[in-house]
């Protein structure tokens, strides 16, 4: 749902704004390689957390109810072995992948990669 939404999305973003970043979770490497928009060049980068714990933490920081529910620990792991898989097929494709951390780095990283 999201890949087909977001070629339209950006279309109309890219109207008004040079440059757009789209920012997503569930966005596939295989779609985001083949994504193509009239007049603009498109650079897929996906960044990835290599640390499960990290993850963990991050998603930890976000959650409302302060004791963890049976379901955190799950959503946590499967966060991970996603995007783990997500990793794989971005570097398998060819696409720029960029850990997220160091934090203090992360624009130079992604920037390198920007033509």
């Amino acid at each position: 749902m999201v890949c087909d939404a977001l070629p339209r999305a950006l279309a109309f973003e890219l109207q008004t704004h040079r440059t757009v970043v789209a920012d997503g979770a569930w966005i596939l490497p295989e779609w985001s390689a083949r994504l193509e928009i009239d007049g603009a060049g498109v650079m897929p980068i996906f960044l990835h957390e290599p640390g499960a714990e990290h993850l963990r933490a991050a998603m930890t920081s976000r959650r409302s109810m302060p004791m963890a529910a049976p379901w955190h620990d799950r959503s946590a792991r499967l966060a991970f072995l996603f995007g783990k898989t997500v990793a794989g097929e971005a570097s398998r494709l060819g696409l720029p992948l960029v850990e997220s951390r160091p934090y203090e780095s992360l624009v130079e990283r992604v920037s390198a990669h920007v033509a």
